[in-house]
């Protein structure tokens, strides 16, 4: 990024290439469309370049695009209704056994813990977003969010725990709905 900052913007291309996925995967599993999904990371890449000056090489450069990645999402959300999951969507968390009982339980937990992500409130289910898909330290969760390292652990914790609580809520409903 300091290089696109000091005019060498065919590095651009370099980080669309390192960077694309893991935002992909961020709007997804914030509960964007696949198609919407890649609008915003388009929009993402336009932004960094359109505020490169902003970047400061000691900041994490990571923590600097997830921040301009969630504002992009922000006025998307204000712009058109709430954008949904699509449900054809691809889940780095499938899995193929040789088993079908197995296969079949495992994708049965997925889905539960995929609604009960979808269900918590955007604010726990970013963090979570950040911290378990995209491998955000506490201090990049703090530089993200506007907040002390301490304030992101105990964020973080919350929404672990929010995420437990909704899993089991949707483990007992399915149980009791057989």
């Amino acid at each position: 990024m300091q290089s696109v900052r000091t005019g060498t913007l065919q590095a651009m291309n370099t980080l669309f290439t390192r960077h694309r996925y893991p935002l992909l995967s961020y709007f997804r599993n914030m509960g964007v469309r696949s198609d919407d999904a890649e609008d915003l990371v388009q929009e993402v890449f336009w932004r960094m370049l359109r505020y490169r000056e902003s970047f400061q090489n000691h900041h994490s450069f990571r923590a600097w695009m997830f921040q301009i990645a969630r504002n992009s999402l922000r006025d998307a959300q204000k712009k058109r209704p709430p954008l949904h999951l699509d449900s054809t969507g691809d889940d780095p968390t499938d899995a193929i056994s040789s088993d079908p009982r197995e296969t079949a339980t495992h994708q049965s937990d997925v889905e539960h813990l995929r609604i009960a992500l979808d269900t918590l409130p955007e604010s726990k289910r970013e963090i979570l977003v950040l911290a378990r898909f995209q491998h955000f330290t506490h201090l990049e969760l703090a530089n993200v969010l506007g907040c002390s390292e301490g304030a992101a652990k105990v964020r973080l914790h919350r929404a672990l725990n929010a995420l437990r609580q909704s899993y089991t809520q949707q483990l007992h409903t399915s149980i009791s709905n057989r």
